[in-house]
């Protein structure tokens, strides 16, 4: 598949007045071709698709063939669908993505909020830890949190999300699980540092 599905043909688009935000990006030789299939379009095509603007869409094609964005070559002004078509996405979007990704960050929550109640109640006796032990707990899941941030989204978009995203989900489950196993400060120190850095895929704010 080309770079681009689009054609800078100013015959067929006029792209004079977004020449100049793209600059020397635009090559003679370019594979990007913006070829609109019709001139004109009413109000409620643009209300429903944005793209249905031939100016737009050519504005947009350019912006997206200049910054190199990589899924350029997916962008398909043309495309047209129902209302009904639509409904039906956003419901499978609902339930298949939107769903599962309250019970993660629900899951996710689980283990902050657990660690607050335990702490209310005996856990710093139990572990033989005082208050700044605690607090310097903390402070390592933020710092292992903030350090994992880029290698995280690095690998997610090396292996991709749906296979990152779970394995991480997985493996700070087993960590989290394996708190009831906690024996004194370097343990406590070592889940707070796992959790922090497996976390951070799963949620893009600390606690």
């Amino acid at each position: 598949m080309p770079a681009s599905i689009f054609n800078l043909d100013e015959d067929s688009v006029d792209v004079t007045k977004y020449k100049s935000d793209v600059g020397d990006s635009l090559k003679d030789n370019t594979t990007a071709r913006i070829v609109p299939i019709r001139t004109s379009f009413s109000e409620e095509d643009v209300r429903h698709n944005v793209f249905a603007d031939p100016d737009i869409a050519a504005h947009y094609a350019l912006a997206y063939e200049k910054a190199q964005y990589e899924c350029r070559h997916a962008f398909d002004p043309h495309i047209q669908w129902s209302k009904e078509e639509e409904r039906k996405i956003v419901r499978k979007l609902d339930w298949h993505v939107c769903l599962w990704a309250c019970i993660m960050f629900f899951a996710l929550q689980v283990d902050r909020g657990n660690l607050s109640q335990a702490v209310s109640d005996n856990l710093l006796d139990q572990l033989r830890l005082t208050t700044n032990d605690y607090n310097l707990g903390h402070t390592i899941f933020l710092v292992s949190f903030l350090l994992a941030e880029l290698p995280s989204q690095l690998i997610s978009k090396k292996l991709g999300p749906d296979r990152w995203i779970p394995t991480q989900m997985v493996l700070w489950s087993v960590v989290a699980m394996s708190q009831v196993a906690l024996s004194g400060r370097s343990s406590f120190y070592a889940t707070r540092s796992l959790l922090g850095l497996l976390e951070v895929g799963i949620s893009t704010t600390s606690e």
